[in-house]
Formats: C-alpha cells, sequence, structure tokens
C-alpha cells in the first residue's frame, strides 16, 4: 500500500517503512531528481487529448533508464497517462478515461 502527501509541486510517497520524493519541483524541461532508486526528468509534452478530454501544460516524470517508463501529469488534473517497462520486457499502459472532479 502507497500513501501520498502532497507539497505543492512536491510530492512524497510512503513505502517499504520510510517516505520516498516521489516528484520534485521545480516541473521544468530537464529538471531531474532521484527517489533513491532511480532517476527522473521533466519532459514537457504540451497539451495531451484522450477519452477524458484535452488537457494543457502536461509534464512526463520519466525514468532516465536504457527502458521506456514514464507518467504523464497534467496540471489542475494530476495523471493522465502511466507508461510502465521494468527493462525485462514486462510492463503495462493505462489512461485517464474520465474525469470526475
Amino acid at each position: 500500500m502507497y500513501e501520498y502527501a502532497v507539497d505543492g509541486d512536491r510530492v512524497w510517497s510512503y513505502f517499504a517503512g520510510k517516505w520516498r520524493l516521489s516528484l520534485e519541483a521545480p516541473v521544468r524541461e530537464g529538471y531531474t531528481w532521484s527517489d533513491g532508486f532511480r532517476s527522473y526528468s521533466w519532459v514537457s509534452v504540451g497539451t495531451i487529448r484522450n477519452a477524458a478530454g484535452t488537457f494543457e501544460d502536461c509534464w512526463e516524470a520519466r525514468v532516465d533508464a536504457w527502458f521506456d517508463s514514464y507518467t504523464v501529469f497534467c496540471r489542475g488534473v494530476g495523471p493522465v497517462k502511466w507508461h510502465y517497462e521494468d527493462g525485462f520486457g514486462n510492463g503495462y499502459e493505462a489512461v485517464l478515461l474520465s474525469k470526475n472532479f
């Protein structure tokens, strides 16, 4: 089970008995950070359109690795797309289908 705490653009997750930095500020192109396990970078992706709507000011939190893994966050919405790979050929892709807020 994960627990989250939000402080502006920073998001912390509680996992395995400790708080870990999941998302770091400032949200700007090329900014990098680490959660203590993996390193990530912010990549601007502009406007996203999917079944839930059209969202502007969207950003990928991209894992800095040889495999392709990222989550897309849009301001005022939160996560709208997840693309996960583990480097061993396993993974998933999920998208936000509805916004109820």
